[in-house]
């Protein structure tokens, strides 16, 4: 390691994933996807929201960042209870699935 001194960066990360997504995929691999790609962009809105950023998508899974523990648990539990209006599904406390 080199004298230099290296940046260092405190972060708190969101981890967020798709409960059932094989099994719906099965089901309905257009419906699921479209389902997926609204859940992500409710959650981008929410993560920015609580000033965090949308570091990865994979699949389905997303990896948000905070500078804030609090920012990032607020980001969370705003998404609970939340639905997407007319989109088919609802997320509660176990993941998204289709209603």
């Amino acid at each position: 390691m080199s004298a230099e001194k290296q940046k260092r960066k405190l972060a708190a990360i969101l981890s967020a994933d798709a409960a059932g997504y094989s099994r719906l995929m099965e089901l309905d691999e257009a419906r699921t996807l479209n389902t997926l790609k609204a859940h992500f962009q409710v959650i981008g809105s929410r993560v920015e929201n609580h000033r965090g950023r949308v570091v990865a998508i994979h699949g389905d899974s997303l990896l948000a960042e905070f500078e804030s523990v609090v920012d990032a648990v607020q980001s969370r539990v705003e998404q609970i209870p939340q639905g997407i209006p007319g989109a088919g599904y609802r997320i509660d406390a176990k993941g998204p699935g289709f209603g």
